[in-house]
C-alpha cells in the first residue's frame, strides 16, 4: 500500500511517501508560517525522492489539527482538492495521534501535551497502539494533571511528551517512577501521519474529512455597531 501524506498544521511543513510501511520519500522542515507557498513544491519533491507520482497512492493522508486555524486549512484544503483530482480516498489524522506516533516504544500509556497559549494545552492521552484514552482538549493544565493522574493511578508505564510537559508535570502532585517526560517542542512528521493512515481497515475510512479544532479563532468580526460607524463616514456600502 502507497500512503502520501502531509501535515502544515502546527510550526513544520512536512511531507512523505511510504510503501507497506517503509519510508519512500520525506520533507520535514520547522516553518511556523508559509506552509501554502511551498507545500505543493515539496509534494513534487518528495514524488522526486520516491519515484512515485501522488496519483499512484492508494490513499492520501493529513493532519486536521488542532493547530493553527492558517496551518490547518491550508493542508486540509490541499488534501481536499487533490482527493477530488485523482479520485484517492484522503483520511484526516489528528496532531495529537501523530505526535504519540513519534514516541518511543515500550509505553503503556502516551500523554501529549502541547502549548496553546491563553492558558490552555491541547492535551489528549492514548495507549500504547494509539488508542484514545481521553478525549483531545485545550484546557488548563491543573485539568490535564487530573487526567494525567488518573491514568498514572493504573501503573502503566507513561510518556509525558509535548511543549507542555514541564507545564503540566509542574501541577502533578507526585511524579511516579513509570513516568518520563519529554518536554521537547517536537513537530508533527508526516510520516507517523501516513503510517497511522495506513493501518486503518478500508471500511472505517470515514467519507468525509473536517478539520479538529478546540477553540474558536483568534480573529473575530467586528462589532455591527462598529461597521455601522464606518458606513455612517464613507457612506453606503455596497
Amino acid at each position: 500500500m502507497i500512503v502520501f501524506a502531509f501535515d502544515t498544521a502546527m510550526g513544520a511543513c512536512s511531507v512523505a511517501c511510504i510503501e507497506d510501511g517503509v519510508e519512500r520519500g520525506l520533507f520535514f522542515e520547522p516553518m511556523p508560517r508559509g506552509h501554502a507557498e511551498v507545500l505543493m513544491d515539496r509534494i513534487a519533491q518528495v514524488e522526486q525522492q520516491s519515484g512515485v507520482s501522488i496519483t499512484e497512492a492508494d490513499r492520501l493522508a493529513v493532519t486536521i489539527g488542532p493547530g493553527t486555524f492558517t496551518g490547518v486549512r491550508v493542508g486540509l484544503a490541499t488534501a481536499k482538492a487533490i482527493a477530488l483530482a485523482t479520485g484517492k480516498p484522503l483520511i484526516g489524522i489528528s496532531t495529537l495521534q501523530t505526535l504519540a506516533a513519534q514516541a518511543p516504544d515500550g509505553y503503556e500509556a502516551i500523554a501529549v501535551a502541547v502549548d496553546a497559549r491563553r492558558g490552555q494545552i491541547y492535551f489528549q492521552i492514548f495507549d500504547g497502539s494509539l488508542a484514545s484514552l481521553s478525549d483531545a482538549g485545550a484546557i488548563p493544565a491543573d485539568t490535564a494533571a487530573g487526567d494525567l493522574a488518573a491514568v498514572l493511578a493504573d501503573g502503566r508505564r507513561t510518556l509525558l511528551m509535548g511543549s507542555a510537559a514541564a507545564i503540566v508535570r509542574g501541577t502533578l502532585d507526585t511524579l511516579p517512577d513509570h513516568l518520563t517526560i519529554d518536554d521537547t517542542d517536537i513537530q508533527p512528521s508526516a510520516r507517523e501521519v501516513a503510517l497511522v493512515a495506513s493501518r486503518i481497515p478500508t471500511k472505517e475510512i470515514p467519507q468525509g474529512v473536517a478539520p479538529l479544532y478546540l477553540r474558536p479563532p483568534d480573529a473575530k468580526p467586528q462589532a455591527p455597531s462598529r461597521f455601522a460607524k464606518v458606513i455612517g463616514k464613507h457612506g453606503r456600502a455596497d
